[in-house]
């Protein structure tokens, strides 16, 4: 349903609809050697696709929590020719504005298992959810979602919740 509804939403052209879904996020990557070096790059996004956790507030910080350390051979390489640094690696929401007003979650529920020829696994791991939910962005404010819906499919493919403003 989610793949379906990524689809379908820009075939329809009716930008009123695509806009109530519609938020950015801030991809980043930041030297740690003092130089100020960092490559910031926006992105829209029509859900957020979530590792799956315990909960979705805990899933929502291994999204937006504490950056990935990059370092030695796994370094970040600002320029082509220049050598690897140590850097932080993270996704953010930088305020509120930047969040739509139907809020799609989409919980992965799917792994590649490597021991066993690259199949796919599904993952029936429980995950709370809210009635409310408070989304922070990287400026300290919060957004507040009001669940609306949640689409559990039973086969294969994975859950969508639907929030909504509050």
């Amino acid at each position: 349903s989610q793949e379906f509804w990524k689809l379908l939403l820009p075939t329809l052209q009716l930008p009123e609809l695509t806009k109530l879904y519609t938020g950015t996020l801030e991809n980043y990557i930041v030297a740690l050697d003092g130089s100020s070096r960092e490559k910031r790059r926006p992105e829209p996004f029509l859900d957020l696709s979530l590792e799956l956790s315990n909960s979705i507030e805990s899933s929502l910080y291994k999204l937006f929590g504490e950056p990935e350390l990059l370092s030695g051979d796994n370094g970040w390489r600002p320029e082509r020719d220049e050598d690897r640094i140590d850097a932080h690696k993270g996704t953010r929401l930088l305020s509120p504005e930047n969040l739509p007003p139907i809020l799609q979650l989409h919980l992965k529920r799917f792994q590649v298992d490597w021991e066993r020829n690259g199949s796919i696994l599904k993952i029936n791991d429980r995950c709370a959810f809210p009635q409310c939910l408070s989304v922070p962005t990287a400026n300290g404010e919060t957004c507040e979602f009001e669940l609306q819906s949640v689409v559990i499919h039973a086969g294969d493919l994975p859950d969508v919740l639907y929030y909504i403003i509050s």
